[in-house]
């Protein structure tokens, strides 16, 4: 009997309560982080192999796009504002 990888194949992460078994496409089961797992599942679940699976995982836009690929919304715009760094202008921490 083969021991289960305590990790994530795709980002490595050992947190116990995080990690689930997926299906690759020819049958096989791997040990991946719920993350890693819905990335899989909503790109079809196609991956054959842990490097498809790493390919499919990897961030595809482009650092400045990720803030703006959502929609504005009241709740948004409050906390962008919440942490904005003109809001901790005056603060004690310097």
């Amino acid at each position: 009997m083969e021991a289960k990888p305590l990790s994530c194949v795709v980002c490595g992460l050992a947190d116990a309560r995080a990690l689930v078994m997926t299906k690759l496409k020819g049958g096989a089961s791997v040990v991946v982080c719920a993350t890693h797992a819905l990335v899989h599942e909503r790109m079809g679940g196609g991956a054959a192999s842990v490097a498809d699976l790493q390919k499919m995982a990897r961030e595809k836009r482009r650092p400045s796009e990720r803030r703006e690929s959502f929609a504005k919304d009241e709740l948004g715009a409050m906390l962008t504002a919440g942490f904005a760094g003109e809001r901790r202008a005056g603060s004690r921490r310097g």
